[in-house]
This record gives structure tokens, C-alpha cells and sequence, in this order.
């Protein structure tokens, strides 16, 4: 995996250098990555999305806002300033090549860390072509949520573009049509599952 690196001065301005000022002061040092720093490279939306923090060191709450209000075996969430900021527990050692091994699209490879964005080149290739890859060495067995996370793209206007995401649609489709068979889908994302039903319908007509 090749990354590549920009000082974020020269990516940001406006109301996403503003914002940003306002995270650093809560973040205590820790990586920004996936869509949140893909937002401060494209310089666009940032803050309307959860910002996920990565650690080197440990999965310790924020010092200096320790009432999260959710708090799942992966992730501590915050409501901080308006934003929403996701404290993941799991520490990452040595390098954003670390966090981004851990990703399981080419388009969330963007990372914040001492003042410098990191990225992919296949990254920018697939967020400009608004296409979903599986990085290199993605491990669906290492990844939950994984209907979820198709769901949540294809929302975003990002098409499968690989054999694997194209697999994944296809499963996708059936374990819908089955879910709102049996009624068996989790409530939370019942208005999603539905909406995304006419959406696919619409993108991929049969």
C-alpha cells in the first residue's frame, strides 16, 4: 500500500479550516481517519459526518470529556460542539498504513495527523469515480456490519466496482428481500433497508 501525504494547509480553507480548529482542541493529539478526513481533503462537508479519532497509545476516554454517551466494545461516542466524535477503542501501533489495513474501502484511506492529510492514490482514484473497491487485502471475515456498510456507500452514490463489492451487492439484495420477509431486520435501519431498496432498483434496473 502506497501513501502519500499533503500538508493539510494546502487542502483546507473557509469553514473547514474553522471547524477543524474547533476538533483539535478535543481530539488530545489523537488521528483523524476515514470519511471524516476524507471530507478535509476535498475540503467539503466537514463536521457532518461522525469524526472517527484513532490512537496509538490506548482507548482511553477523552480527559477532558469523559461523558460519552455511548459506548460499544469498539467505540466511545461523543456529542461534542455539534459534532459527533467516535473515540475507537482498538489501539493502532507504528503507522496510518496500521489504520488503514484495517479499513475495508479504498475511499475511506484518508487519515489527520500532525498537520499533514494522508491518502491513497487508489483512494482519490475511486471517491473521483464515485466507485467502491475493497482495498488490497481486505478480510471480510475480519469486518462486521458489512450490509451495513454497502448500504451506507451506495447512499453516498458510490457504485460496487470490483468483483468483491459486486458479490456483496448481490448478497446484499437477497438478505433484504429475506429480512422484510421474515421481519427480521434491525429496527434502526429499517427506513434505510426500504429507501435503499427503490435506490438499488433505480441504479441497477433489471
Amino acid at each position: 500500500m502506497k501513501i502519500l501525504s499533503v500538508p493539510i494547509e494546502e487542502r483546507i480553507s473557509g469553514e473547514t479550516l474553522e471547524k477543524y480548529n474547533q476538533v483539535l482542541a478535543i481530539i488530545e493529539g489523537r488521528t483523524i481517519a476515514g470519511g471524516a478526513a476524507r471530507q478535509l481533503y476535498f475540503n467539503k462537508d466537514f463536521g457532518s459526518t461522525d469524526i472517527d479519532l484513532f490512537s496509538w497509545y490506548d482507548d482511553a476516554p477523552l480527559k477532558n470529556y469523559s461523558g460519552y454517551k455511548l459506548r460499544t466494545h469498539w467505540a466511545y461516542t461523543f456529542k461534542i460542539q455539534n459534532y459527533t466524535i467516535q473515540l475507537i477503542r482498538k489501539g493502532y501501533s507504528g503507522s496510518v498504513e496500521n489504520i488503514f489495513n484495517s479499513f475495508d474501502f479504498n475511499c475511506c484511506c484518508f487519515a489527520v495527523d500532525r498537520n499533514y492529510i494522508y491518502y491513497t492514490e487508489e483512494a482519490i482514484e475511486d471517491c473521483n469515480k464515485k466507485q467502491l473497491r475493497y482495498i488490497d487485502n481486505y478480510n471480510e471475515e475480519s469486518h462486521d456490519f458489512e450490509e451495513v456498510r454497502l448500504l451506507k456507500y451506495i447512499k453516498k452514490g458510490f457504485l460496487p466496482a470490483c468483483e468483491g463489492t459486486r458479490r456483496a451487492l448481490g448478497n446484499l439484495i437477497s438478505t433484504i428481500y429475506i429480512r422484510v420477509q421474515e421481519m427480521d431486520f434491525i429496527e434502526s435501519y429499517e427506513d434505510k433497508i426500504l429507501d435503499t431498496i427503490y435506490f438499488i432498483s433505480c441504479r441497477y434496473p433489471s
